[in-house]
């Protein structure tokens, strides 16, 4: 990834001072930087990202502890990619810590996450319809073959 595209991504959404800007090599279908230590920015890869999709709904749930959306680009104007930039949060991912865990934490790890999947479930938010292409899963992976 160019130095040049990143920077003028982080411009456009409005930080500044950028005294680091470094990679993060976890990210299946994403090019993930950290910016400052502060910032996240997520660079969708893949051929169908779900940004847009989880940028919209992200933005309506309230007491979730889910990363704050700083910005977010899906015009492809700055970059090819779609672009989201949101706040870090602090700690480690269950990945890194899951193998150093006893069967007691484990257990109460997937606790905490089922309870906040209860609450996102429960949240009065607005109607999604318009984000879910009815296209089968099975029919995008066959016609995006089908484009190679």
């Amino acid at each position: 990834m160019e130095i040049a595209l990143l920077n003028k991504i982080v411009r456009k959404a409005g930080i500044k001072n950028v005294t680091s800007l470094k990679r993060i090599s976890s990210g299946r279908n994403n090019l993930v930087f950290e910016i400052n230590g502060r910032y996240i920015l997520r660079l969708n890869t893949a051929f169908d990202s779900d940004f847009f999709k989880e940028s919209e709904v992200s933005m309506q749930l309230k007491g979730v502890n889910v990363p704050k959306l700083i910005y977010r680009d899906f015009s492809k104007s700055i970059s090819p990619h779609d672009i989201v930039i949101t706040v870090k949060i602090e700690g480690k991912t269950l990945a890194e810590k899951w193998l150093d865990y006893d069967d007691y934490r484990k257990k109460e790890s997937i606790r905490q996450l089922a309870l906040g999947l209860e609450k996102i479930h429960n949240q009065k938010i607005g109607d999604f319809a318009f984000l879910f292409n009815k296209t089968a899963w099975t029919e995008k992976i066959h016609n995006y073959i089908l484009d190679c």
